[in-house]
């Protein structure tokens, strides 16, 4: 049996492991219609700011707009493919989506939800991170975006933190960050067109990550993008493991890289003397302003 619509108060927590700490209301959603609601829509009517929603076993075909500050969480005892929502979910507010398989996109128009331990795929996108939006997105398996082709995309003004994620099979790009910034550590990118694009003066932190097997470049840095790439590991990629061309910058340090890194003419990266490159190093630009130390 379900304790339904339970107050929880004084920092009162749901019994399993796993689950949400909460002061609000917490109601539970089952397919079957044999708890508080049968959608997450019609729990999310009754919901105010910090409530929980608990979701059991079953498919929801229905596309979640979340625009409460509350929490979304797939039971803990289940496995996360057994609990499919169909139709994606936009969040313009949200505080947490945790522990559900999401069989379409994730839309963040805005806010800082954290997407956490969510089985996201087969969407035009897995996620797409809009402008003023500033998501964590840690700890999921996204993968199998065949109609956009990005597994995770972040447009021009939007945020992200990305962090240890199993990201492969995107048709285009694991992540692309166009014109946007991107906190993207520790995480496995295989299997893509590309692995990590930046482009449009893109920026921020790639550090950490394995990337591997993808069609192209593993990393490719266009347009006057300056990320920091840092202590990755690049390799068995089919063109390039890191490529910097179209005026494209960035810091390229300690890193471990099992293939070629390419700099095409005008673009000014920063190369230290800590890399280790196992291929070609082929560098077109002329300028003083790039610096290759050694490798």
């Amino acid at each position: 049996s379900y304790s339904f619509c339970t107050l929880l108060r004084g920092g009162g927590e749901m019994a399993s492991e796993g689950a949400v700490i909460s002061d609000g209301k917490q109601f539970v959603v089952m397919a079957n219609g044999s708890a508080d609601f049968q959608t997450i829509t019609d729990a999310l009517r009754e919901c105010t700011d910090g409530d929980v929603i608990v979701v059991k076993i079953g498919r929801y075909d229905e596309k979640v707009v979340l625009d409460k500050n509350v929490t979304i969480q797939g039971d803990p005892t289940c496995e996360i493919t057994d609990i499919i929502v169909t139709g994606g979910f936009v969040c313009k507010r949200g505080i947490l989506v945790k522990g559900i398989a999401i069989a379409a996109q994730v839309d963040i128009r805005s806010g800082e939800v954290t997407i956490e331990g969510c089985d996201i795929s087969e969407g035009f996108d897995g996620i797409r991170v809009s402008k003023d939006s500033n998501p964590t997105i840690i700890r999921n398996s996204i993968h199998h975006s065949r109609q956009g082709g990005d597994c995770i995309y972040i447009a021009e003004g939007g945020m992200a933190t990305i962090e240890d994620n199993e990201i492969h099979s995107a048709r285009v790009h694991g992540i692309h960050v166009n014109g946007g910034t991107a906190d993207i550590k520790k995480n496995r990118i295989h299997d893509c067109h590309f692995g990590i694009f930046f482009r449009r003066r893109g920026k921020g932190m790639v550090e950490g990550n394995t990337i591997q097997d993808c069609a192209t470049f593993g990393i490719y840095v266009v347009q006057g993008s300056d990320p920091v790439i840092e202590r990755n590991n690049v390799q068995t990629c089919l063109i390039h493991a890191i490529m910097i061309s179209q005026d494209g910058m960035g810091s390229i340090r300690d890193n471990m890289i099992n293939g070629s890194l390419a700099v095409k003419k005008g673009s000014v990266p920063q190369i230290d003397n800590n890399n280790q490159i196992l291929g070609k190093y082929d560098n077109e630009n002329a300028s003083p302003d790039t610096t290759l130390l050694a490798c």
